[in-house]
């Protein structure tokens, strides 16, 4: 039984800082994608036009989604945009920065770079974890094969 145990540890060993390795791959280019995502993009002023409050039940209690529309101007064309959902501080009326693709102006985005830099710190973190898990590893099963050639 305790032989059972030692082949399922083993095997868990060798195959977590694989699953970190690939989680940290996926994170980090995801963290770079994201703030890749906003590097080409202008910022420019907006005015919340609308507010909107679409209603949702969680575990029985009803609860909240905001959606804020806003119109803001890039050369001489005024656009109106969805920003999607958005947290209780925006006011009818106020002013806020948005980001915009001079490409395609009409879509416009509220700055953020938090996520991508979460993404890649956790993505570097795991990669590490993994990376450094795995050296020994890989050190034995190649001192292994050394001695079978």
């Amino acid at each position: 039984m305790a032989e059972k145990q030692k082949k399922k540890n083993d095997t868990l060993s060798r195959l977590l800082p694989i699953v970190l390795i690939l989680a940290g791959i996926t994170l980090f280019g995801e963290g770079v994608s994201l703030l890749a995502a906003q590097s080409g993009y202008q910022k420019t002023s907006a005015v919340i036009t609308e507010i909107a409050a679409e209603p949702y039940q969680v575990r029985g209690a009803e609860k909240k989604a905001l959606t804020a529309f806003v119109t803001y101007t890039v050369g001489d064309t005024s656009y109106t945009a969805d920003l999607g959902g958005v947290r209780s501080g925006f006011i009818e009326g106020g002013q806020i920065d948005v980001m915009v693709d001079p490409e395609t102006p009409q879509d416009a985005v509220l700055p953020s770079t938090a996520g991508g830099v979460v993404c890649t710190v956790i993505g570097a973190v795991l990669l590490l974890g993994g990376g450094i898990w795995i050296t020994p590893l890989l050190r034995e099963v190649f001192r292994k094969k050394g001695k079978q050639t």
